[in-house]
């Protein structure tokens, strides 16, 4: 009896572990749970590099203790999944939205749109036209624009 205690417990530990990993996974990748290709990330990681707003700053001092905590979590995960681009030891935090632009690479722009607040996105577009973001959010609508116009013009 002891013994299936003690199991149960351990599988207890083992089964909240993989809900917390899928959880921290979820909440970087979105629910899909993919990150974005090594060469959109490497794309996005080489604007960055050249953006001021990639300041260099202690990650861990920007962040409260529950942020820092799932911060460390999704820095973790990346490295277990080897997810890693070119110029990453010199990607730091964007001065403008806060975030840690190692991970941000790796990041559905989906996500990143519907999470980034609209003054930071006003910022990108007055200080910084070619971040990334805006370049992508450019090509997503012009694609949705160019699918809408073909709808039409096959009917």
């Amino acid at each position: 009896m002891r013994e299936l205690r003690e199991t149960m417990k351990q599988f207890h530990k083992m089964l909240k572990a993989g809900v917390t990993a899928w959880k921290i996974r979820r909440d970087w990748f979105g629910d899909s749970g993919v990150p974005v290709s090594p060469e959109l990330a490497q794309q996005r990681a080489d604007i960055c590099l050249k953006c001021p707003y990639n300041q260099e700053m202690p990650v861990w001092e920007l962040f409260a203790s529950a942020v820092a905590f799932a911060v460390k979590q999704q820095l973790k995960l990346k490295s277990e999944l080897k997810l890693r681009v070119n110029g990453e030891e010199n990607l730091h935090v964007c001065s403008a939205c806060l975030c840690v632009n190692s991970l941000k690479a790796w990041t559905p722009l989906k996500f990143i749109l519907e999470y980034t607040e609209p003054e930071v996105m006003d910022s990108f577009h007055k200080e910084e036209p070619e971040c990334w973001i805006l370049l992508e959010q450019q090509e997503q609508q012009n694609l949705q624009h160019d699918n809408k116009d073909q709808r039409i013009s096959e009917r």
